[in-house]
């Protein structure tokens, strides 16, 4: 009579295998994608002197860590109400970006949560735009006056302001209520780092350097000197 003996080797492969069968199925159904909470966001765009509603802004939603949209979201327009819609909007931090022609953009932080739905009213500053008036500013102005009696020199005096190749002579600007030239002004109208001289006869020459002089949306920003002469012995 033949004994059966059993095949301890291949029971215990069969036993691995059917384990790694099922633990890979569990692996499988951990990596199946969980669905994300969304909700839809609901706002309202105003003028923030009128309050009345802006057509035509356009709003980005962007994450408030790495500063680039979620891929459900899809940038908005405002309707006639003012009025935009955002479906889709994962729960998380963002940063609202709002803006539209003729009006100061606007940057909001906000929390998206799983409150449904949320709404914001956002308001706008229009751009107040300067009309630049029609007239010719000198980029530095000199008071030129003697440095013990305070009198006024400009009339005698003479001078020039320099940067780089440039060059230009410091001409009459301004006046007393008794016609008494009280300064000089050169550099119409033009921007840049003078170095400015001013002389009179009997006086030791007068002379600063590195004035800076910028330029707003309009004009030049005239810089005013005082010349204090010191006259000679």
């Amino acid at each position: 009579m033949l004994a059966i003996r059993p095949c301890w080797g291949v029971m215990i492969g069969l036993l691995l295998v059917v384990c790694s069968r099922e633990a890979g199925a569990q692996d499988n159904d951990s990596l199946k994608p969980t669905a994300t909470a969304t909700i839809t966001l609901r706002g309202i765009v105003k003028d923030s002197l009128s309050g009345q509603p802006l057509q035509g802004a356009e709003i980005k939603l962007l994450r408030d860590t790495i500063r680039f949209p979620p891929a459900s979201v899809v940038p908005a327009r405002t309707d006639e109400t003012g009025v935009f819609l955002m479906s889709d909007v994962p729960l998380g931090s963002y940063i609202l970006h709002v803006r539209r022609l003729g009006y100061e953009r606007r940057q909001l932080p906000i929390q998206v949560s799983g409150q449904t739905p949320r709404t914001v009213t956002i308001r706008m500053a229009p751009v107040v735009r300067r009309l630049c008036e029609l007239h010719v500013v000198p980029a530095i102005i000199v008071d030129i006056t003697d440095s013990v009696t305070g009198a006024l020199l400009a009339e005698q005096a003479s001078g020039e302001v320099r940067d780089g190749d440039y060059v230009d002579s410091l001409q009459p600007k301004r006046w007393t209520k008794d016609w008494i030239m009280a300064s000089r002004a050169a550099a119409e109208e033009r921007p840049g780092t003078y170095e400015v001289t001013v002389m009179h006869h009997g006086y030791a020459p007068w002379s600063i350097k590195g004035v800076k002089v910028n330029r707003d949306e309009c004009h030049v920003e005239t810089v005013e000197l005082k010349a204090r002469l010191r006259r000679l012995p």
